[in-house]
This record gives structure tokens, C-alpha cells and sequence, in this order.
């Protein structure tokens, strides 16, 4: 079957940002951040529509505080992209944001990401982004990190300090918002405000019914506490800003 008139409908498009031809010259070298929002789905699917707007809201107030950092900022359903011409300025930028995004989503709203950071050619406008780069920081983030953290692809400088390795990743830190620079520690009311919303969030997993998906959740849960208390070991802070493990693995809940 041949349907008439479709090739005239596309030729004729008076959309500007429709790239007639395009070169390799318009393929740039970029650096990029992909985070995808956790946990979302239930409230993206819920019939409660103040519930979705609250989550609509939030997302919002995020992209607000981004675009004051001058980057690129895509963000489609529960997913954020944020991208610009590469440098090592803005291989440091983009991680201190990474941070930020990741810790203000856990303590404000009570949310969990997980992201990857990447080098890769990258063509767009204000319509199209298209390119390796982005294949690459998605296929990272999907089928490598598994868990709440943000990597750092392996050909990108490691010497940025908001960097840390845990079971041989390497990784934005973000529990480095806690630290307060001018005591030279991390700040304890913080610390405990991280410990409780994860443990708020492990709790309320228990109580799902659907035991796969409370199982799936759980390890998200569990590996977020690990990381939890190994930032508290490095900066040797106060045990009862600790997490119990033994607790926790046990399937109880302790503190």
C-alpha cells in the first residue's frame, strides 16, 4: 500500500528546528549527566492528581535551581539530562550538580536517583539530542550502576574530590553536602536527617505487598546504607549517626 502525500507533508515543514542536513560538524564533544528519578511510576500512575502535581512541582523547582548553572537541562517523565560542550571546568560542574541534584531529590522529597556522567559526541537543538554520548550515559545508567549512585565513566578525570569508590566504582558523593567546611566535618544534624529519611524509606518498603518488588527495592535500600556508613567511617563521626547493619540484614529494623 502506498499512502499519498506523506513525503510533501515532511519536505514542506516550516519547523526551523528540523535540521535539514546534518555533518559531522555539528556532532559535539560533550560532557553529560543522565539521572533517572527512582520509585517514580506509583505516583506518575496514581488517579490522585495532587499527588502527581506535588511530584510535577517538585521536578520544576529542580530545573529552576539548574539552569542558574548555565548547562543544557532535558527532562522527559522522570528522567534528566543535563549536558555541555566538554571541558574539565565543566566535568567539575556537572558533578558538583550531579551532587546536588542527588542529595536535595533524597532529603527534600524523599526520592532516590541513580545517574551516570559520561564523555560522548552529541548533536542536538532545542528538539533533537542524538548522539553516542548519549546511548552510552544511558546504557550506564540502566544495565551498569543498578543501584542509587551516580558513576563517573572510566575515561573521565578521577581527581575531583566530590569523587569516592565504593566496591570498585567510581562515584559522585554526594553525602559530601553534609560537610561543613568551616568546623572541617560533616554536619551532624545532617547526617542524622539522611540516616532517618533512609531509614523512612526502608521501612515504608516493608510494607508493600509485592514481595518482588519489595525485594528489588530492598537492595536499593541496603546498598544506600552501606554507602550511608562508609562516609561515616572515612569522616569518623559519632557511631549513632551509624546505621546497624546487622539489623537491617536481618530484616528488623534498628537504629
Amino acid at each position: 500500500m502506498i499512502i499519498m502525500g506523506g513525503g510533501d507533508a515532511f519536505n514542506n515543514s516550516s519547523n526551523n528546528d528540523v535540521p535539514s542536513k546534518v555533518c559531522s560538524d555539528d556532532l559535539e564533544d560533550c560532557i553529560i549527566a543522565y539521572i533517572d528519578i527512582l520509585g517514580t511510576t506509583d505516583i506518575l500512575c496514581s488517579d490522585d492528581n495532587e499527588r502527581v502535581a506535588t511530584f510535577i512541582h517538585n521536578v520544576s523547582e529542580m530545573y529552576d535551581g539548574l539552569m542558574d548553572d548555565g548547562f543544557n537541562i532535558r527532562i522527559f517523565s522522570d528522567n534528566i539530562l543535563i549536558f555541555d560542550g566538554y571541558s574539565e571546568e565543566g566535568l567539575d560542574r556537572l558533578i558538583d550538580i550531579a551532587c546536588k541534584t542527588q542529595y536535595y531529590f533524597l532529603i527534600k522529597y524523599g526520592l532516590l536517583t541513580r545517574g551516570a556522567i559520561v564523555r560522548g559526541s552529541l548533536f542536538y537543538n532545542d528538539v533533537f539530542v542524538l548522539g553516542k554520548g548519549l546511548v552510552e550515559a544511558y546504557d550506564m545508567e540502566s544495565n551498569v550502576a543498578k543501584n542509587p549512585l551516580v558513576m563517573i565513566s572510566d575515561d573521565l578525570p578521577h581527581d575531583n574530590p566530590l569523587i569516592t569508590v565504593m566496591d570498585g566504582v567510581h562515584l559522585v558523593n554526594y553525602m559530601d553536602y553534609t560537610y561543613d567546611v568551616e568546623n572541617d566535618c560533616p554536619n551532624s544534624d545532617d547526617l542524622l536527617k539522611h540516616k532517618e529519611t533512609i531509614l523512612n524509606l526502608y521501612e515504608n518498603n516493608l510494607k508493600q505487598p509485592d514481595s518482588k518488588k519489595k525485594e528489588s527495592i530492598k537492595s536499593k535500600h541496603t546498598w544506600v546504607i552501606r554507602y550511608h556508613n562508609d562516609y561515616c567511617r572515612r569522616n569518623d563521626v559519632d557511631d549513632s549517626l551509624m546505621i546497624d547493619e546487622g539489623n537491617i540484614l536481618a530484616g528488623s529494623m534498628g537504629e
